[in-house]
């Protein structure tokens, strides 16, 4: 850090005494945004497999992406929370104007994508398994949901819920899906 310091500050040929402050500043403030942004990143990365409140991972941003990406439209968007994950899979509940469900989400080759959509169903050990889940990722992801919906109002876990994928919700929310 010190020979990086002297680098950035070393004065240039006609620089003046306030010229090299300034570049001082500007590389100490810059240090410590990035050290912060370590420290944020490695808190973050510390409940990745704990499951954080109300799903909060460092997976969510990916996670809400893709569902906004493929779902939402001009007139309306995709509100994703809570999301849990457990591994390569999260259940990802969402709310888009009237409707409501839960996006199961598998991460292959590094990247997150919609394996299914589902209500209640995604709320059960059984359920996520006949997604394909395994079943002791399937155990902790309920237990994670439980846990993220359990400070919800109940008319909003009952949106989740309500999701049925062979009455009006194939391809998700009214096929909205582009």
């Amino acid at each position: 850090m010190c020979i990086a310091f002297e680098a950035a500050c070393a004065p240039a040929p006609c620089d003046d005494l306030a010229s090299v402050v300034r570049r001082a500043a500007r590389f100490f403030a810059a240090s410590v945004l990035a050290i912060a942004g370590g420290l944020l990143a490695s808190a973050a990365s510390a409940h990745h497999q704990d499951g954080a409140p109300h799903g909060m991972t460092e997976a969510a941003p990916s996670i809400r992406a893709v569902i906004a990406s493929t779902y939402d439209t001009l007139e309306s968007k995709v509100e994703t929370a809570p999301i849990v994950v457990r591994g390569d899979y999260a259940v990802a509940d969402w709310i888009q104007g009237h409707r409501g469900g839960r996006a199961l989400m598998q991460r292959r080759d590094g990247a997150w994508q919609i394996a299914a959509c589902g209500g209640e169903a995604f709320r059960t050990v059984d359920g996520l398994k006949l997604a394909g889940v395994p079943a002791d990722t399937a155990v902790q992801l309920v237990a994670l949901l439980t846990r993220a919906e359990g400070s919800l109002a109940n008319d909003r876990v009952k949106l989740f819920d309500s999701f049925d994928a062979k009455n009006g919700g194939a391809g998700h929310h009214h096929g909205a899906q582009r």
